[in-house]
């Protein structure tokens, strides 16, 4: 469940309810961090109030993350429907896909370089401040934070940016972008994996950080999956027809659009993830509105489909 508190670049913000508890989480570890190793005459609720600061800092650092994303994505016709953050990142969620390989490989990177950026950015008061404790311990978790990111980031594996440029090469090289997909799904799925097992062991030396990396690696592997179904979907509707996807007969529920019959049925689908859940479009031809595409019943049909294909 997710909150939208605003708007950048003409893109809803949404925040999830696991952000709020990661940064309350935030705040006490680096309050107390600052209690025990910066400052050590500073009371513990002003330490997390100042924690709070830098955790709010973070988050930001990863909005400007995903607004690069969306500027890039902008400029190549590519919309974005909304960015969401929650305790394990960001999304910026584009409208549809991207057409060419150049488009997908100037999206992925744009985030990681605007984190490269702020990393060195934030690095300066290091140099600058050298004799002020709170200013270079501020400086030093924005830095450290920013460059992670943008290592993380570039891991080959979808869906994280690296895994995207990755497909985009890949998409390039061998002139096929379903099975550019295939490779970089598989990646993600092999990094989460990855990732989880490592947090895995850090339970069990009772190192609790390994639930970050559980969670992430679980979350990568996850989403890798569910993009290589997508890849799937895409590939079978390319070349169909909307009339193709009609879930239900003219009349059996509220249609908020009308479309062709004959309009590509990839790029209908890819327009009704922004309608509300029970929403739906008419399909028409020149005799009238002739069934309709209901969001809810969507995914059954086509499971139902690659079922079939498979």
């Amino acid at each position: 469940m997710s909150i939208t508190v605003g708007r950048l670049m003409g893109v809803p913000v949404r925040v999830h309810l696991t952000c709020i508890l990661a940064l309350a989480l935030l705040s006490y570890i680096i309050g107390r961090g600052f209690v025990y190793s910066v400052e050590e005459g500073l009371s513990l609720p002003w330490a997390i109030v100042i924690g709070g600061v830098i955790a709010v800092m973070l988050y930001g650092c990863l909005l400007a993350h995903e607004c690069g994303h969306v500027a890039v994505a902008s400029r190549r016709g590519v919309k974005t429907s909304a960015i969401v953050l929650s305790a394990l990142g960001g999304e910026a969620k584009l409208i549809r896909d991207t057409a060419t390989w150049s488009d997908e490989l100037g999206i992925a990177l744009a985030g990681p370089a605007v984190s490269l950026t702020l990393a060195i950015v934030s690095a300066v008061p290091l140099l600058l401040f050298e004799q002020s404790a709170i200013i270079t311990t501020v400086a030093f978790y924005l830095a450290f934070a920013n460059g992670v990111l943008a290592v993380m980031n570039l891991l080959p594996g979808y869906p994280l940016d690296g895994g995207r440029a990755v497909r985009a090469v890949l998409w390039r090289a061998i002139g096929d972008r379903a099975r550019a997909a295939r490779i970089a799904t598989g990646a993600g799925k092999a990094v989460g994996g990855l990732m989880a097992a490592y947090g895995a062991l850090q339970l069990v030396g009772v190192d609790w950080n390994g639930v970050w990396f559980v969670g992430l690696g679980w979350y990568i592997a996850d989403a890798a999956a569910r993009e290589w179904e997508r890849e799937r979907v895409r590939t079978m509707l390319v070349h169909s027809q909307a009339v193709d996807v009609v879930t239900a007969p003219s009349g059996a529920a509220m249609y908020s659009q009308t479309v062709d019959a004959g309009e590509n049925a990839w790029e209908v689908v890819e327009r009704m993830g922004a309608l509300n859940d029970d929403g739906a479009v008419a399909v028409a031809d020149r005799d009238g509105v002739v069934g309709l595409i209901e969001k809810r019943e969507l995914p059954g049909l086509l499971a139902s489909r690659l079922r079939t294909a498979h």
